[in-house]
């Protein structure tokens, strides 16, 4: 069984995900964790902590899955599209990634949470980066510009064409502009 922490972690990003930073409060994850708002005070202070900590999770659990498929033999096109997937995956559930969610409330974050924030954007630009270094040098993807800039715009694709796709209620959208992204780089 998961301790009080893990559990206030675990609703929050649920609700974060569904619902948006500014829409759940600390009552929203005490009814849903069951338990008292006072708990998750005594966890995380302000709701910036609870932030923090929270993206720094998510930052680790996506973090290996996105290792586990940069590290397989894979294909670089085929490693882009099981990434794509994970976010394919979260549509279906009627969630966000995280990180789009918290990024739209990134001005009104303290400082520790943007640096949070920041610290994952960089950590996933350089996963991916990997991807797009490994399709440039077998000649399996092609760019016009470096891969460090081709992982920054796959992932800022990822984020902004979930959050679209969300409102559109369109993950077959999803999953063709994914696919014509992608082709745009196969070689």
């Amino acid at each position: 069984m998961t301790n009080t922490r893990e559990r206030i972690l675990i609703a929050a990003e649920e609700l974060i995900q569904k619902f948006g930073v500014s829409a759940i409060s600390y009552q929203h994850i005490a009814d849903l964790v069951g338990i008292k708002k006072a708990s998750i005070h005594h966890h995380f202070p302000k709701k910036d902590d609870l932030i923090q900590n929270l993206l720094l999770r998510c930052h680790d659990i996506y973090s290996n899955k996105y290792q586990n498929i940069i590290l397989s033999d894979l294909s670089a096109p085929k490693k882009l599209e099981n990434i794509a997937a994970i976010f394919s995956n979260s549509l279906q559930e009627g969630k966000v990634c995280i990180f789009g969610m918290v990024s739209a409330n990134a001005n009104v974050l303290n400082k520790e949470a943007k640096s949070s924030l920041e610290l994952s954007l960089n950590k996933t630009i350089e996963l991916f980066t990997l991807v797009f270094e490994q399709g440039l040098k077998d000649k399996t993807l092609s760019s016009t510009c470096c891969a460090k800039d081709s992982a920054f715009t796959f992932f800022s694709a990822l984020q902004g064409m979930q959050i679209v796709s969300r409102v559109a209620m369109n993950t077959v959208g999803f999953n063709n502009s994914i696919k014509a992204l992608i082709s745009s780089w196969k070689v």
